[in-house]
């Protein structure tokens, strides 16, 4: 199993992988529960397999109240807003991370 690991292109693709599994999960979870992180300056979101974040001041967002329970905030004046799917993050994280872990090492001469 040390031999395995010998060589940069090994964990390299063990740390790939793990951030494509932490990907894949994120974009998963998306589908099922919708995520909002208020961090000040920026307000990140996670919905329907797209992760958006806007640049704003705090005082911009106006959130929405259902039952008691703290939901997805409107951008109303958003000074950049941003957003990306998660499958072009995860796949092509899977396959290098595929190809970096199957990778025969070369024999030295």
């Amino acid at each position: 199993m040390h031999t395995f690991f010998h060589g940069w292109r090994r964990k390299m693709g063990v740390g790939s992988l793990v951030i494509a599994l932490f990907t894949a999960g994120a974009w998963l979870r998306s589908h099922m529960v919708r995520d909002t992180v208020d961090m000040g300056p920026v307000l990140a979101m996670s919905h329907h397999g797209i992760l958006e974040w806007n640049w704003g001041t705090p005082d911009q967002w106006s959130y929405r109240w259902y039952w008691g329970v703290h939901r997805l905030p409107r951008i109303r004046h958003a000074t950049l807003s941003n957003s990306i799917r998660y499958a072009p993050i995860t796949i092509p994280l899977t396959l290098l991370s595929a190809y970096l872990i199957l990778w025969k090492p070369r024999k030295h001469v």
